[in-house]
């Protein structure tokens, strides 16, 4: 089929016109408003009259007093006295030249002659549920630096630690601590930087070591954490510096860690941070078996103190839970080397406390859960002197920084034994109470102001002690210790 053709035309149609709406005329309106008048009062005032005073001293009249003219018979009376006594004046001082008596002795104006008291109980509220670890002071001697955690842990340790200071030269706030750091786990150990006052370095019982800069604030005091690969695998229950000098005088400061795990870490410190430099292994084996307690075990010996000899920094010696006492050795740098190098007579229980004396090369002390607190030389096996306290255990001992003789311990029973070898070789001379009941876990004295020691306990609290005219300097007593190291307390 086809389809047909369509074809388109032109076409026109008419135009369609819409009236907008908006072009309506709209009806308005007029209207006005006028606020009520505003009423304006005028005041005057005037300050009340003053008055001007002055006021004169007189000058003061000098008085001169005539001087006393002595008689003929009181000089004559006068100069026989002193002819009488000059042979015995001059005798005096002749004598005085050729004696000995103070030799060592040096004049300190600033002693003081008062009694020993308690300066301070101080305790941070939010961390009165643990236990105070460890306490230092900053190379100021101003700041009191103490560590919290627990020591009573038999398993994994659940509890949040912390750190905090006080300075002492300001207001101090004895419920509530200046600066506050909180870790993630218990702090056992803290130790301040022999020369940055902000820097403090702690252990934990994770393992790690932490370096603490005070100076940083919101939350960024920790600035540095072992990386987990060089982590102790038990707690690091203590930790302490060592310093050497090179030729030129420059100084270096490494840091010694002992862990539970029997290692003794050796870290570089440099620049707010550390670098692993070795670990000595303390190994049962390198000890003689008569100075093996019953409670040493067949391998590793795990570290519960250590200290670095005050003259040779590369000599340290260390106390183990088994009650072993051994003198290290650091060897040149490397991994995993066993360090000891001599072994003491061991202690019936372990080991909480070895500590050099830091004024005697030769001497160092130790304490035990065996109540017993012991002075050694290092280069004989016996103590040359044995201090029963007769409270239980004593878990902390430290000696006084500028009397050789003079130390202090802190037994289980909350109190604090001061012991001076100058009056007394036996017994203690002076003792600090405490919360009766209340271990003494942590002692030191302060390096800058050997009157001030602190304390800390097992309630949190830390006590800071003014030991008076206990912490005078006292002539001799540095042979006096001397005497009792060589001569084995004979």
């Amino acid at each position: 089929a086809t389809m047909a053709a369509i074809s388109f035309g032109d076409a026109s149609a008419e135009g369609v016109n819409i009236i907008p709406s908006w072009q309506l005329t709209r009806e308005s309106r007029d209207t006005s408003v006028q606020t009520l008048e505003i009423t304006i009062a005028a005041s005057e005032t005037q300050t009340a009259a003053r008055a001007d005073a002055e006021v004169q001293t007189d000058e003061p009249e000098l008085l001169e007093m005539p001087l006393v003219q002595p008689d003929a018979e009181e000089l004559e009376d006068l100069l026989s006295f002193l002819h009488n006594v000059e042979p015995l004046v001059v005798a005096a001082l002749e004598e005085n030249l050729s004696t000995h008596a103070f030799d060592d002795y040096d004049v300190d104006w600033s002693e003081n002659n008062e009694d020993e008291q308690c300066r301070y109980t101080l305790q941070h509220l939010p961390y009165r549920q643990q236990q105070c670890t460890s306490v230092s002071w900053n190379s100021t001697g101003a700041v009191l630096v103490a560590a919290f955690g627990r020591q009573d842990h038999t398993d994994w340790c659940t509890h949040k630690g912390g750190i905090c200071t006080w300075n002492l030269d300001r207001s101090v706030n004895v419920h509530k601590a200046e600066l506050a750091v909180d870790v993630l786990c218990c702090v056992c150990s803290v130790a301040c930087h022999p020369e940055l006052p902000s820097v403090v370095v702690a252990g934990t019982y994770n393992g790690e070591v932490l370096v603490v800069d005070c100076s940083q604030s919101n939350g960024q005091e920790i600035v540095f954490t072992t990386p987990l690969q060089y982590c102790h695998t038990e707690p690091v229950v203590q930790v302490c510096w060592s310093c050497s000098q090179d030729s030129r005088g420059r100084k270096s400061y490494k840091l010694l860690a002992a862990g539970g795990d029997g290692v003794v870490s050796v870290w570089n410190f440099k620049a707010n941070k550390l670098e692993l430099e070795a670990k000595h292994e303390l190994h049962s084996s390198s000890v003689p078996r008569y100075l093996r307690s019953s409670r040493t075990p067949a391998s590793l010996m795990g570290a519960t103190a250590v200290s670095v000899n005050c003259e040779s920094t590369d000599v340290f010696v260390a106390g183990t839970e088994g009650g072993c006492i051994v003198k290290g050795q650091l060897p040149q740098p490397g991994l995993a080397t066993d360090a000891i190098i001599f072994a003491f007579q061991p202690h019936a229980g372990p080991v909480y406390t070895a500590a050099y004396s830091p004024l005697h090369r030769n001497a160092f002390l130790t304490c035990s859960t065996d109540g017993c607190v012991r002075l050694f030389s290092h280069f004989q096996v016996k103590p040359c002197l044995t201090f029963e306290v007769n409270e239980g255990y004593v878990l902390a001992a430290d000696w006084s920084p500028a009397r050789a003789a003079l130390f202090a311990c802190g037994s289980a029973e909350g109190n604090v034994h001061v012991f001076d070898l100058m009056a007394n070789t036996s017994r203690p001379t002076l003792l600090l109470p405490g919360t009766q009941g209340t271990a003494v876990h942590t002692l030191r004295f302060c390096p800058k102001r050997p009157h001030l020691l602190a304390a800390g306990d097992a309630s949190g609290c830390v006590r800071v002690w003014t030991l008076g005219r206990h912490a005078n300097a006292v002539a001799h007593e540095d042979r006096t210790l001397d005497g009792i190291v060589q001569t084995g307390g004979d």
